[in-house]
């Protein structure tokens, strides 16, 4: 495949997808050969006019570009997520190996502690810092053992604002039951099951399909009736 700075949308995919694709694609997580091959997937696979824009209700307008963000978010945070310590020895070395090639999500609070800490030591240090500043310090001649301070307190505050943004992620997405070879399949679909749900009040299991099939280029395809029962087990109700 192409990288995804060079995909050639095409003439069909929504504005709004193709804007929320291109945004992506500046991240760093599309770095990632795996994540830009699926942003290719979701802006040039058939499957999606026909089984997802077509498919998908008009209201709320130009939503394509949130579905886009579902389904990148779905596929990317699960290889992060901290899977349970395994029970039996034999299962150790399979999560070992995960654990090494998936780093897990960032601690915000663990860093926020950890400023805060520094900020402590440095202020015990701060009178002898001010005296060895104007010669040994390289930096900007500007900043002051006073501002790095300030700086540390700052990221403090930044890091705890994010690990409560991480909650509230994290709060809303689905406990993962089974950590087996489907296990990330089943979260994806139960991801954008319940985001379907809350949008328009309908899972619309077909095209939360559609998404899976080309987002993990699933050749054999995905029947709705697979998604509809991994929904009901998930909790979730109603049905198209």
């Amino acid at each position: 495949m192409s990288s995804v700075s060079e995909i050639l949308f095409p003439t069909w995919i929504p504005q709004a997808a193709r804007n929320r694709i291109t945004e992506l694609c500046a991240s760093p997580l599309s770095m990632d050969g795996t994540n830009r091959s699926l942003l290719e997937r979701l802006a040039t696979y058939p499957a999606m006019k026909t089984d997802v824009w077509e498919k998908l209700p008009p209201e709320p307008k130009d939503f394509e570009g949130k579905l886009i963000e579902w389904a990148f978010l779905a596929y990317t945070i699960f290889p992060a997520l901290r899977q349970p310590y395994p029970k039996t020895k034999a299962k150790w070395r399979e999560w070992a190996k995960r654990l090494e090639k998936h780093a897990p999500l960032t601690d915000p609070a663990y860093l926020s502690q950890l400023s805060h800490q520094l900020s402590e030591e440095i202020f015990k240090a701060k009178l002898e810092m001010e005296s060895y500043w104007p010669s040994l310090w390289e930096g900007d001649k500007c900043i002051s053992p006073d501002q790095v301070l300030l700086v540390l307190d700052q990221l403090r505050l930044f890091f705890g604002r994010m690990s409560e943004e991480y909650r509230a992620l994290l709060a809303t997405l689905p406990k993962v039951k089974r950590w087996n070879a489907k296990a990330r399949q089943k979260f994806f679909t139960e991801v954008l099951s319940s985001r379907m749900k809350e949008t328009y009040l309908l899972p619309f299991d077909s095209i939360v399909a559609a998404l899976t099939e080309v987002a993990f280029d699933l050749r054999q395809g995905l029947a709705a009736e697979t998604v509809r029962g991994r929904r009901r087990i998930s909790g979730l109700e109603n049905s198209e």
